[in-house]
Formats: C-alpha cells, structure tokens, sequence
C-alpha cells in the first residue's frame, strides 16, 4: 500500500480510499517491478575508455551497436550481467562538458587494498576515504574524466 500523504493538493490518486502521492505506484498490484537498465555516458575516445572499462575495472564487454554513421555505442557489465553502461561515442568529434549534475559510477569490491594495489601499479590517481570513517573507497578517473568509486563491500 502506498504512503498516506495529506500534503499532496491538487489532484491526488486514490487507492484504497487513501490519498497517495501521484508518483507513489507502489499501491499497484498490476505494474511489474521495476529494475534499473543502464547508465549511458559519452566517451571522447571509444577504444581508450573500452580499454579502461574491460581491461582495467574487468568488466566485460558485451554488445556493441553502430548507429548509422552517427554514433556507436558499447554495452559493458560486471560478471552477473547485474548492470550495464553504455559507453556512447558520437563520431561527428564533438567535445563534451561533464557538467555538474552527474556524480559517478560506483563499484563493489570485496578487497579493496588488492585495487589500491593495482591503481598505485597503474600509477593513477586516486583519492581514500578519511581514516575511521564507515565506509572504505578510493576514487580514480576513467579516460573521459568521469569519477570512478571503487567500494569495499560491507558484507
């Protein structure tokens, strides 16, 4: 059943005799769950940011689809197929801004010192999470500048 929500004015949807919030489609036995796809980013430099996603993070190719002469995109994923990025390259050799909306893309380790390891080996940059804190992470940068979160997996 959905959140009883008095707040919402103008027009909201009944279930059950309950007020709800409009976007609150969990009273609804007849939609099937819902689970996330993927997350597109454009890439600047197609084969150099494959490199970095297959060879480096060990994720694994898995399709690859031109789009006439406009763009092609790369479809990669973890080893459960459990969540895919789509790597977009538009061949008109546009430049793109990252802009300041999107955060970055986040990964599960179980030991995070061996990635610790592997990135100082790669002789990348990357930045730790504060002694003490909750969680233990490190950031780094894929090729296209986009901020990469590799996360010691709590369990």
């Amino acid at each position: 059943m959905g959140r009883v929500c008095p707040e919402w004015g103008a027009d909201p949807r009944l279930v059950a005799g309950l007020r709800i919030s409009p976007w609150d489609f969990r009273a609804s036995a007849y939609l099937p769950a819902m689970r996330l796809a993927h997350t597109m980013i454009r890439v600047k430099d197609l084969e150099e940011t494959i490199r970095f996603y297959t060879d480096f993070l060990e994720l694994r190719e898995v399709r690859r689809s031109p789009i006439g002469d406009e763009a092609t995109l790369v479809f990669v994923t973890d080893a459960e197929e459990s969540y895919y990025i789509e790597l977009t390259y538009n061949h008109d050799g546009r430049d793109y801004d990252r802009g300041n909306q999107f955060g970055h893309l986040a990964f599960h380790v179980d030991d995070l010192e061996s990635w610790v390891e592997k990135v100082e080996a790669a002789g990348m940059w990357f930045r730790r999470s504060k002694p003490g804190g909750r969680s233990k992470y490190i950031f780094i940068k894929d090729p296209n500048g986009y901020d990469i979160e590799i996360l010691e997996h709590a369990g």
